[in-house]
């Protein structure tokens, strides 16, 4: 790979390539740095904290030397009260290492990916990059493939749909509804990611704050800790506990990072049609592609809903996880709004529609035109909805109705 990457440098002559190659450079050693000085941070802090007895024995001193004991468990057979530098130091250097450790092979692995992107603007090296590092993404490719495998062709469609609306659009107003709707678009997936993300660092707060208080306030006893989502493992739970831990972290990214992606491409495609419902078409292939989907979705999310709300109702229940049960409830309600805001928003879109054809001045167009007006105005009859298995239209009203009988 770095051969590969002195090949690349060296076989560049135009210059917008080789600025488009510095300034990826420039970005991977601005990000190296910030690693860099955020370790050396951290180790110093380290330093300190481990060295609070030894400062207050120095400026507060007592009958007895305070408790001096590494964080870091080791065993050199020696007493570690003794001999607490020697153990202080040989922690230090282990910290160093495995830091440093840390830091090239990340720093190794960014620059790859940054050098990666640059060429991907320059043509080459993402097939080399790609056999390489293959292997490494392997299961999240299989994540990826399962997941968009039961509507994958659909949603090519509709992203092709999407592409040839963009290209066919010659019209400066149309382009201007179109490019308006897509930074509404871009902006709720923004709002999302950092609600979604914000709520999932939270949550981890919590999930950790046993731990942490142990760190900062430390008891005779370590304080109980026991994970959010109750899973068997068949292995030793008090033992293997972090990594449990560390297991039910990475669940919940991937989940939080698979619902804004689903959430966010079925918005941007309702809004899109949105947009065209200004100036026509693309409703039904919606529709039809996301009533099965949206339909599960809803079902789920109000099966997981009535459950939740059935555990706060019990009286038994430790407040510490009734704390948590609330958080479910109120992501599942703003979840169920959201999606169904979407449909409410394409609802009045498709009215609007029929309502400006009919008080257009349509008696001025041609003949030919009116008649194909008399089209548009009979299908505007018909109410454009997203039904979720014939069942449910999604709407603020069909909300306001689910959230009414689950309280209730």
């Amino acid at each position: 790979l770095l051969k590969q990457i002195k090949v690349d440098w060296n076989s560049i002559e135009d210059n917008n390539e080789i600025k488009i190659l510095e300034k990826y450079a420039i970005e991977n050693h601005l990000v190296s740095l910030i690693f860099a000085f955020t370790a050396a941070f951290s180790l110093c802090l380290y330093i300190i904290i481990e060295l609070i007895p030894v400062i207050l024995d120095a400026a507060m001193p007592m009958n007895t030397s305070r408790l001096r004991k590494v964080k870091i468990d080791f065993e050199f057979f020696i007493d570690e009260q003794q001999y607490f530098y020697i153990y202080f130091i040989y922690e230090i250097i282990t910290l160093l290492i495995g830091m440093l450790t840390i830091l090239a092979t990340g720093s190794l692995s960014l620059a790859f990916l940054r050098h990666c992107c640059a060429t991907f603007k320059i043509a080459r090296f993402s097939t080399f990059f790609m056999n390489i590092m293959n292997k490494w993404y392997s299961a999240v490719m299989l994540i990826s493939v399962i997941s968009l495998s039961c509507s994958l062709f659909r949603l090519k469609q509709l992203l092709e749909q999407i592409q040839d609306d963009w290209n066919s659009l010659k019209d400066k107003l149309e382009i201007n509804i179109i490019e308006k709707y897509a930074c509404s678009a871009r902006l709720f997936t923004i709002i999302l990611i950092v609600y979604c993300y914000f709520g999932l660092i939270f949550c981890g707060i919590i999930q950790y704050l046993p731990i942490i208080l142990d760190v900062i306030l430390p008891l005779n006893d370590s304080r109980p800790c026991q994970l959010f989502v109750v899973t068997e493992y068949f292995i030793n739970q008090e033992k293997y506990f972090y990594v449990m831990l560390l297991h039910e972290t990475l669940a919940y990214i991937v989940g939080t990072a698979t619902l804004c992606s689903t959430s966010a491409t079925i918005m941007t495609c309702i809004l899109h049609t949105c947009a065209l419902f200004k100036i026509t078409r693309f409703a039904e292939l919606l529709t039809s592609s996301f009533a099965v989907l949206f339909f599960i979705l809803i079902v789920i999310g109000i099966s997981s809903l009535s459950f939740n709300l059935f555990q706060v109702s019990n009286t038994y229940i430790i407040s510490y996880f009734a704390f948590i049960v609330a958080i479910l409830i109120f992501v599942h309600f703003n979840y169920m709004f959201i999606a169904n805001y979407g449909g409410q928003e394409l609802l009045n879109h498709g009215l609007k529609l029929f309502k400006a054809t009919y008080n257009g001045i349509w008696y001025a167009a041609p003949l030919r035109t009116q008649k194909l007006l008399l089209f548009i105005m009979q299908k505007g009859t018909i109410n454009v909805s997203l039904t979720c298995g014939g069942v449910f239209v999604a709407s603020l009203e069909g909300f306001a109705t689910v959230k009414l009988r689950l309280l209730y």
